[in-house]
């Protein structure tokens, strides 16, 4: 199964990369008791969530992540949009404060991969 990652771009005090879990959510934010801790004053304490969701693509089932805002004082913004909830696709860049964050395949850091938008069926 392939891994993720959320690598932080155009940040000139952090290089950082936040790999992704295959299973159970993820939070990003402020505080410290978040999973993925993002020093940025401009980040609500916990700002977003990032979890998991197996579809279903012309009958192959393919991994993705959903992007939850959880009602941040701050916007997330998937690539440049405010969002609520979204997919996430290779390529897409997360824009929380002045923190922007890349969504790539782990094994492929350097590589951008860009995925058709589909419309996906979530298999539950």
């Amino acid at each position: 199964m392939s891994k993720f990652q959320l690598r932080i771009v155009g940040n000139a005090c952090t290089e950082k990369i936040f790999l992704l879990s295959n299973e159970g959510k993820q939070t990003f934010g402020r505080e410290k008791s978040c999973d993925h801790w993002i020093a940025d004053p401009f980040v609500s304490r916990r700002q977003f969530e990032v979890m998991p969701r197996m579809f279903t693509v012309q009958n192959s089932s393919v991994l993705a992540h959903l992007i939850v805002d959880l009602n941040s004082q701050h916007e997330t913004r998937l690539n440049g949009v405010p969002i609520e909830t979204a997919t996430l696709c290779c390529g897409d860049t997360v824009q929380i404060g002045i923190t922007r964050m890349m969504y790539e395949r782990a094994s492929q850091c350097n590589k951008i991969y860009r995925l058709a938008k589909l419309k996906f069926t979530i298999a539950r």
